[in-house]
């Protein structure tokens, strides 16, 4: 006989949460929990015992016991409540599988959402074991991707109640969110889900008020990308809406190239400049005088001429150029009634 492992590692039809419907099946027996067998490999056995317990701590109202069986594995404990509050908390358990199908490690996961690695790695082995099968892209598709599209599934799960899967199709905007999430979580990558996530880009922020205005307006075209990626997911195509979608298409592509005209019409030189302009100490007054504190061109700033371009930056340069010494001998004349 196949070791179970083994027949789930390479079974087409394997289920993101074969692992969770496993231990259910036990779990749930009428009278008696069904036993593990050797064919149930140990986060199979754990979990069991974990959801046993769980359930028995909770009917008898024994916090304290609770509090135990957190302690005794801390992972496991966020793990279930993540999924087992997805009807109240939708969106925790949908940005850990879009991070998870996008290829963010543990480590980094558990960042976002404030947890401990542990946690993801429970989640995913437990609810959505998808992170060996990253490479089969069909099974993605078939199993991840157009279930999320068709008939996105919800937990209803509360304080009490048996882990059991309902289908329910929740708000409208809810599964278009994790349909769209989660695809282009996977087919674009880290980058793409984190714009999906957030909408905005947390490298860059405006710091001054001249940046303001360029800053809302970049936001403004991603939020615009965002929102119709997410729409073209949705809804349906048809003689009614075709030429607003070419409408819409056809907006983009003018932002797109209106923004990238603008852009390379500054060349190379000008955008040097421009950082170099921004870069200088500009002073006058008092400041004017700090900054040259010291150097050659001191005496000369409180003197009665002014030096040449070439002159003034030699002298700024370090130079002691003695042909300009003979400037500071120059006087104004007197001023006259």
């Amino acid at each position: 006989m196949t070791h179970q492992i083994e027949f789930n590692k390479f079974n087409p039809f394997r289920q993101p949460d074969w692992r969770l419907s496993r231990v259910l099946s036990l779990a749930d027996r009428p009278l008696n929990p069904g036993r593990c067998t050797r064919h149930d490999d140990a986060i199979i056995r754990e979990y069991k015992s974990f959801l046993l317990r769980y359930r028995r701590y909770q009917e008898i109202d024994h916090h304290h016991d609770l509090r135990g069986l957190f302690q005794e594995n801390p992972g496991m404990y966020y793990a279930h409540l993540i999924y087992a509050n997805r009807h109240t908390s939708r969106r925790v358990a949908m940005l850990i599988e879009a991070r998870l199908l996008a290829g963010f490690t543990s480590l980094e996961i558990c960042k976002e959402c404030e947890t401990i690695p542990q946690t993801i790695d429970f989640y995913e082995k437990i609810f959505f074991n998808v992170c060996d099968r990253l490479h089969a892209s069909d099974w993605i598709l078939n199993h991840v991707l157009t279930p999320a599209i068709m008939e996105p599934p919800l937990a209803q799960v509360s304080e009490g109640v048996d882990l059991v899967k309902q289908y329910q199709r929740p708000q409208v905007g809810e599964p278009f969110y994790d349909a769209t999430l989660k695809y282009f979580a996977y087919f674009g990558g880290k980058v793409m889900c984190n714009f999906m996530i957030h909408g905005a880009r947390r490298s860059i922020q405006p710091h001054s008020e001249e940046d303001l205005l360029d800053y809302l307006e970049e936001e403004f075209k991603h939020k615009l990308y965002r929102r119709t990626v997410s729409s073209l997911q949705t809804f349906e195509i048809n003689k009614f809406n075709v030429t607003e979608l070419f409408a819409n298409f056809t907006s983009i592509m003018s932002i797109r190239l209106n923004s990238d005209s603008q852009e390379s019409q500054k060349t190379a030189i000008n955008q040097n400049m421009s950082r170099m302009l921004k870069d200088m100490p500009w002073a006058v007054g008092d400041k004017g005088a700090e900054n040259f504190a010291g150097t050659g061109v001191e005496s000369f700033d409180n003197s009665s001429v002014e030096l040449r371009t070439k002159d003034l930056m030699e002298l700024s340069a370090g130079s002691t150029d003695e042909s300009v010494r003979h400037l500071l001998e120059i006087k104004m004349p007197p001023a006259t009634q």
